[in-house]
């Protein structure tokens, strides 16, 4: 790919190119329209994941840096789409021309850094996601080439967006896994945050300090057991040359339980400052609060319902399972937690997710199933890819070109096939079902059982639905399993489904249903001070907003969350038990309060929040509201209520 010599969209005249990569190109370029010379990433749409939702989040990611003017933060200008006799569709990303150097070629030709050249550029990193962090955007691809730097030391974050849309290729998967933290390589089960965004950072400071990777191992498989198993040597017994102080610092970093690292990118830089000082005796993470709350640190009154899909798991033959409950009722927390399940005991599974969207891609679900087996094939060995590619080549029999076809990804696992002779349309349509039914569970036998999760299947497309009723019946003999998550109201209102609506609900009706409840109040008091760690109970607190969100863990949490991260109440605040134990709920308040939160339906419930913040700060200012100090916290100014 090289476009040198052309114009993109009648605006950026391109020179030459900088750099090349797997699925993109950087050139030096002009900006006729603003005059100015500027760095132009272009990006082949089809090297990407291809994924409508994952070019969204692409988008929206870009869009939010615009707005960024920060000093180890690239500029972005513009960005946009293009066509050109070369690249039959193409992204662009304009952002500001730097002369400055990438450090994946520093380390090629200097490979150890001096400490305090590395502590500093760690430091300059921090500050760039410290902010990307405040915009809710994470990376996710933190690793020496991303950051650039110039002659005085200055450092810039660059890339971003750009993991969203990455598709992965058998070549590129090794480097990407060095630097990925184990929950985004899908090794544990858990949010891919912040915290992810610094192991990856950790991963890099580790090899500038230390000249080699915490993590060896040559091959893809051994990398993961070694990433989940083995404590990375400390930093200072192999460059001795360094304060063992960074020790402690990186072995945390790098923690495999995000719990246990770095919760935010400013604790890691108070940290750093501190050894850049020469100081020796710190407590890492002792100015490290968290920014947000983590709702899913703790699990309560889901326990029967997680056994009943751990049975489900344990089952022989493959069979269905249905978790129907309305919005915010705890479906996808219940998945979460069954998936840590899974993978604790190797259980092979794929997700997808439908959405909510006016235009529909056809049997988009299905599609992303067969994306994610084809990333998990790229994890095997050699010996073990050839195994698959010769059973599942073979179970396609002379119709294997129906599946490369609708997925060409496949292409890398069983090869091409000839070309079908075109049927009618409805003829096609049934053989199309069959073939895609047969190959998904043809996949099951070969990894000797398969959990497919199918989230938010009321969203899902008339075709995804098609297929899965054709799958419902032969799955009873097969180790194929399919979890699936719907809001059952929503679902049998649809009209563009006609037939199948009955058709698909009388399927899983054989099958197992879950209906989550909503939480007894019992189970709400555990739950608030759970999502909070282990800050001091809101005992007052919990039976106003149990009365409210009736019990709903999603409304629960996330009028906790809204008054924490409002500055509505600081969590780490404390104050004299015996006041404490004074205050009451006055009428005024209980008043106002439920006024604020009484509706769950109609209005929506998160929109009348900013409401509910108005109520509170109007009650404390006349001191009607007696539950709980306020403070409110406007950047490093403190003024207290």
């Amino acid at each position: 790919m090289n476009i040198a010599g052309i114009t993109i969209n009648n605006r950026y005249h391109v020179y030459e190119e900088i750099a090349q990569g797997s699925m993109s190109a950087v050139y030096h370029a002009h900006d006729v329209q603003d005059s100015r010379d500027v760095a132009l990433k272009i990006i082949d749409i089809s090297m990407t994941s291809q994924k409508g939702d994952d070019l969204i989040r692409f988008r929206t990611e870009i869009e939010a840096v615009y707005g960024i003017s920060h000093p180890n933060i690239i500029t972005v200008f513009d960005h946009g789409q293009f066509e050109t006799t070369e690249i039959a569709s193409g992204l662009y990303i304009a952002f500001e021309y730097l002369e400055w150097e990438n450090l994946k070629d520093v380390l090629e030709s200097q490979t150890l850094f001096p400490f305090e050249k590395a502590v500093n550029c760690a430091i300059q990193v921090c500050q760039a996601l410290e902010e990307v962090h405040r915009l809710n955007i994470i990376h996710g691809d933190i690793k020496p080439s991303n950051i650039v730097l110039d002659i005085h030391n200055s450092v810039k974050l660059i890339d971003f967006g750009l993991s969203r849309i990455k598709k992965q290729t058998q070549s590129s998967t090794y480097g990407t896994f060095l630097y990925m933290s184990p929950e985004q390589a899908g090794l544990i089960r858990r949010t891919v945050d912040e915290r992810s965004d610094l192991y990856s950072l950790g991963i890099v400071l580790y090899q500038l300090l230390t000249g080699t990777m915490p993590f060896t191992s040559g091959s893809l498989v051994d990398l993961f057991h070694e990433q989940l198993t083995t404590i990375p040597a400390p930093p200072s017994q192999v460059n001795t040359n360094m304060p063992d102080v960074i020790d402690k610092v990186l072995l945390k970093l790098l923690d495999k339980d995000p719990e246990k690292r770095y919760q935010t990118a400013a604790g890691l830089r108070a940290d750093l400052e501190l050894v850049q000082q020469g100081k020796h005796a710190i407590a890492p993470g002792s100015k490290d609060l968290p920014i947000r709350i983590d709702s899913t640190r703790s699990f309560i009154g889901r326990e029967k319902e997680l056994n009943k899909l751990i049975a489900f798991a344990e089952k022989k033959d493959g069979d269905i399972i249905c978790i129907s409950g309305e919005a915010g009722i705890g479906k996808s927390r219940l998945v979460e937690q069954f998936l840590q399940y899974a993978l604790s005991k190797n259980i092979l599974y794929i997700e997808s997710k439908s959405y909510n969207r006016a235009s529909k891609e056809p049997y988009a679900p299905i599609k992303d199933i067969l994306t994610g087996y084809v990333h998990t094939y790229y994890r095997y060995t050699e010996e073990k890819q050839k195994l698959m590619s010769s059973i599942l080549r073979k179970s396609c029999g002379d119709l294997g070109n129906i599946i490369t076809e609708f997925n060409p990804l496949i292409k890398k696992i069983v090869g091409k096939f000839p070309q079908q002779i075109g049927l009618e349309p409805e003829t096609e349509k049934r053989r199309f079902n069959l073939v895609v039914s047969k190959f998904l569970n043809s996949i099951a036998e070969a990894e000797k059982g398969l959990i497919l999760i199918l989230e938010d299947l009321h969203w899902s497309d008339t075709g995804t639905i098609d297929i899965l009723i054709e799958m419902m019946k032969s799955i009873t003999p097969s180790q194929l399993k399919i979890v699936i998550t719907l809001r059952e109201t929503v679902f049998v209102k649809r009209d563009d489904l006609g037939s199948m609506t009955e058709q698909f609900m009388d399927a899983i009706q054989a099958g197992s249903l879950i209906h989550p409840v909503p939480l007894n109040e019992e189970d709400v008091t555990k739950f608030i001070p759970a999502i909070i760690g282990d800050r001091e109970k809101r005992k007052r607190l919990s039976s106003v907003i149990y009365q409210k969100s009736q019990g709903n863990p999603l409304f629960t949490t996330e009028i906790i969350k809204y008054l924490i991260e409002n500055n509505i109440f600081i969590i780490s605040l404390k104050w004299p038990l015996k006041a404490r134990d004074s205050c009451s709920l006055t009428t005024g308040f209980t008043t106002a309060f439920i006024t604020s939160i009484k509706t769950v339906k109609g209005k929506s419930f998160i929109s009348s929040l900013p409401g509910l913040l108005k109520t509170i700060l109007i009650m404390r200012r006349t001191r009607v509201f007696s539950v709980w100090p306020i403070i409110i916290l406007r950047r490093r100014k403190r003024t207290k209520f």
